[in-house]
């Protein structure tokens, strides 16, 4: 059916859109050939440009072939050579991640002393993605204030060009809420809005098992309903980025108890990797440990290096 497909679009391209000097050519795997321009590619699409309409092929359809005139080399046949695929990586994945630091130590009528950590790591093939991250947050103000580490692993497998499956396992330590250990295991759905260099949304829904370990109060577990957002963007041809992610658990035997976790902020690229981040977390568990509070808000400034 698909060959079928291919060989209809390409014979109605063909009649529809006149050879030019300029035009570039490809060659599907069924043998037909397509005349036009190609707007953009990715590791697994092409956008096919001609006068009948603008297409978007999997490149596992497509095949490199030479222009009508003047011939060229079968990888620039696909895209420019400014913008060709980077070679892969490690187990052949691209590999992308930011890991950052910060702290504060002020003394005098005042004494503080802070230490923020995070990493992200990513890596994507053609149909997978994998995700690891961790943030530990701790800060004293005469006493302990802020004591928090977390810790999550992702994977999903992308079933079609924008929807995915996703397993998740989150773990999360906060002594300043009684909070020993809350940890969610789920798997579910996610689409992928936009993925590019300059630009990433996505979002996720699915069930979940929820479990808290609290240091004053009995262990609770529960199935949950997930939904979580991912947005990161460059601004102004890469002069900053903002970013937003956050993500809402609801226990499904005490819709109350929900939990939000987000996090956002400004990232400045400065030289060679290295970044400059302003961020602010915003986590509210409506029904917190005894003697803890439902909001924690942190604000941070961090430099780290992101590849």
């Amino acid at each position: 059916m698909m060959k079928t497909s291919l060989t209809i679009l390409a014979t109605t391209l063909m009649l529809a859109t006149p050879l030019s000097a300029h035009a570039q050519t490809i060659q599907l795997s069924n043998g037909d050939r397509l005349t036009g321009e190609i707007i953009s590619q990715t590791a697994e699409f092409i956008e096919f440009k001609t006068d009948f309409g603008t297409f978007t092929l999997p490149t596992t359809k497509v095949v490199p072939t030479a222009a009508e005139a003047p011939a060229i080399a079968p990888s620039a046949a696909l895209v420019p050579e400014s913008e060709a695929p980077e070679e892969p990586g490690l187990w052949n994945a691209k590999w992308s991640g930011i890991a950052n630091m910060g702290g504060d130590v002020t003394s005098g009528n005042s004494q503080t002393n802070a230490l923020f950590a995070d990493a992200e790591v990513t890596a994507r093939w053609e149909q997978h993605r994998a995700k690891f991250s961790m943030d530990y947050y701790w800060e004293e103000d005469g006493e302990v204030v802020i004591d928090n580490r977390s810790i999550a692993g992702e994977h999903n497998y992308f079933f079609a060009p924008k929807w995915f499956y996703y397993s998740r396992a989150a773990f999360k330590q906060d002594e300043i809420a009684s909070l020993n250990l809350r940890s969610n295991l789920g798997a579910g759905f996610g689409y992928q809005i936009f993925e590019t260099d300059e630009k990433v949304l996505d979002i996720n829904f699915g069930p979940s098992w929820l479990y808290h370990d609290y240091a004053t109060d009995e262990n609770t577990s529960a199935p949950a309903a997930n939904w979580s957002l991912n947005y990161d963007q460059a601004i102004w041809e890469s002069a900053f980025a903002i970013f937003h992610n956050h993500q809402l658990v609801v226990p499904l035997d005490q819709g109350n108890a929900f939990i939000i976790e987000s996090e956002t902020g400004v990232r400045i690229p400065l030289h060679a990797g290295l970044v400059a981040t302003g961020e602010i977390d915003f986590d509210w568990s409506n029904a917190p440990a005894s003697g803890a509070t439902e909001e924690d808000i942190t604000y941070s400034l961090k430099l780290g290096y992101e590849w």
